[in-house]
């Protein structure tokens, strides 16, 4: 253990690395490691995020057994569109994390959601592709998927992931004021019960403001993430339109000489629809190309407010578009009929097709 890690009370030989391929365990990384682990960086951390003042998310991966920065990627924030970012163990992930075989070779799909002139926060959205390991908030809650509205930070692994919105928020001064931005966030469901309660305090006080520490509850909140759980991509196999819900539309997914056009509602494009060759996606129409260049988990499509999206999932032969008469790659096409998306050198097709 380094001199620095032994000031800042992080040990890494006690932290419990269970990463056998498969097991669906991974590594316990606790409260109190990423507290350490945020401590000893933070001058660095804030550094970092005082030099991105573009707006965007940063995401910086520490390695909890050596206590070093990994790996780190920026992604833009729009006002338009949603941005991404990929996670995983393959080398084209934009964040690849490479050390630890418990991590799926596309594991973690980060999104920020168009950000509206004028709003104080951006959101963005983490979401697990459908892995055995998930990953886990700074209580270790094993999570699938987590919207968030301020920086978080999340284990994935053996790996620490801190996430960071910029351009929006002030930069905290204080390593104490930093973290308990991270640490202390509010959990909506949780936040609204504790309003409701504050409220029927300060009503049978006589109409007395409700105080946390000094602050009324709205400021205290102010600086604080506020985080939702929401589901990942439902269970492969499961339908993807429920038969209570209406039909939302047709994915067309076309390759050689055959064709699959599953019905999609509402509930499943808004937890993500995984395509590609590996069992854990989908669709039966992709496997057969699977020795010819398609991924395993090669596009994830997302519906975001009434856009659905089509996000290359770090694919090797990548997503394109024909645009007069050329081909055009890229990382996330909005869907419409008259588009179509080429996956892998146009080995697949996919076509969408609204009710």
């Amino acid at each position: 253990m380094s001199d620095q890690s032994r000031r800042h009370g992080l040990d890494p030989s006690s932290i419990d690395y269970r990463t056998g391929a498969g097991d669906g365990l991974g590594a316990h990384v606790g409260y109190a490691d990423l507290e350490a682990l945020f401590d000893m960086h933070f001058d660095e951390i804030r550094r970092a995020e005082v030099g991105v003042p573009q707006l965007g998310l940063l995401v910086l991966a520490y390695d909890v057994g050596t206590a070093a920065l990994a790996s780190r990627h920026w992604i833009k924030g729009r006002h338009e569109a949603i941005d991404s970012m990929v996670v995983g163990r393959h080398r084209k992930c934009d964040l690849a994390l490479g050390d630890d075989p418990a991590i799926s070779l596309r594991h973690l799909l980060l999104m920020t959601h168009p950000h509206r002139p004028g709003a104080k926060q951006l959101s963005f959205r983490a979401m697990d592709l459908r892995t055995s390991l998930g990953f886990s908030d700074c209580f270790s809650n094993r999570l699938e998927g987590l919207v968030s509205d301020g920086p978080a930070m999340l284990s994935l692994g053996r790996y620490a992931l801190l996430l960071l919105p910029t351009g929006v928020r002030p930069v905290a001064e204080s390593r104490r004021e930093a973290w308990n931005q991270i640490a202390d966030p509010v959990y909506l469901e949780q936040h609204t019960q504790m309003v409701a309660a504050a409220e029927r305090g300060a009503a049978g006080r006589g109409g007395a403001e409700a105080r946390d520490g000094g602050l009324s509850c709205s400021d205290a909140d102010a600086a604080r993430t506020a985080f939702t759980i929401v589901d990942g991509p439902q269970r492969a196999g499961a339908r993807l339109l429920d038969r209570s819900e209406a039909l939302f539309g047709t994915l067309a997914v076309s390759a050689h000489d055959r064709s699959e056009q599953p019905l999609i509602g509402r509930r499943a494009a808004s937890r993500g629809i995984l395509l590609g060759s590996y069992d854990r996606c989908d669709d039966a129409c992709l496997a057969h190309v699977a020795n010819v260049g398609i991924s395993r988990v090669h596009v994830v499509v997302f519906l975001h407010e009434d856009n659905l999206y089509a996000i290359d999932a770090a694919s090797t032969n990548g997503c394109f578009a024909r645009r007069q008469g050329r081909r055009v790659k890229l990382r996330i096409a909005k869907l419409s009929p008259l588009f179509e998306l080429l996956l892998a050198d146009d080995r697949a097709r996919l076509r969408w097709d609204p009710e």
